[in-house]
C-alpha cells in the first residue's frame, strides 16, 4: 500500500527516495540516512529491478515458471536459461541499457550498487 495517495504501491523513504511497484525502504548499510528499494521485497508475481524498482521483467531466465531473482527488463535477453534455485547469469542489454538486469539507462548506473561497499557515489 502506497504512503503517497497520489501513486498507489509507492514508498517513500525518509531520505525522500521513492520505492515503486510494493518494493521496500532498506537504509544503507554504510552510508547512515540513505536509503535503496529493496525490489526482491515486491509483493506482486512479477519481478522488477532499478533504483526505484520501476523496470518490470520482459523475459524470464529460468527452464519453468517464473523466479524473481533471474529476469532481464527493458529487451534485455538471458544469457542462460537456469534451474529455479540456480544463481541469475546475466542479461544482454540493448545498446540503450546495462546493469544485470539490463535495469540502467546507460551510463546511470551508481558507483557501488547495489550499495553493498562503502563505494557510494
Amino acid at each position: 500500500m502506497s504512503d503517497n495517495p497520489q501513486i498507489p504501491d509507492m514508498e517513500t523513504c525518509p531520505d525522500d527516495h521513492h520505492c515503486l511497484n510494493g518494493s521496500k525502504c532498506v537504509e544503507n548499510p554504510y552510508r547512515e540516512g540513505s536509503y535503496y528499494c529493496d525490489c526482491r521485497e515486491v509483493d506482486f508475481e512479477a519481478a522488477f529491478e532499478g533504483l526505484r524498482c520501476e523496470h518490470r521483467a520482459d523475459v524470464y531466465c529460468v527452464v519453468e515458471g517464473i523466479s524473481k531473482h533471474s529476469f532481464c527488463t527493458n529487451d534485455g535477453i538471458c544469457i542462460e536459461q537456469v534451474g529455479p534455485e540456480s544463481a541469475h547469469m546475466g542479461c544482454e542489454c540493448t545498446e540503450n541499457y546495462e546493469g544485470s538486469y539490463c535495469q540502467f539507462v546507460k551510463g546511470s548506473k551508481p558507483k557501488g550498487y547495489p550499495f553493498m561497499s562503502e563505494e557510494i557515489v
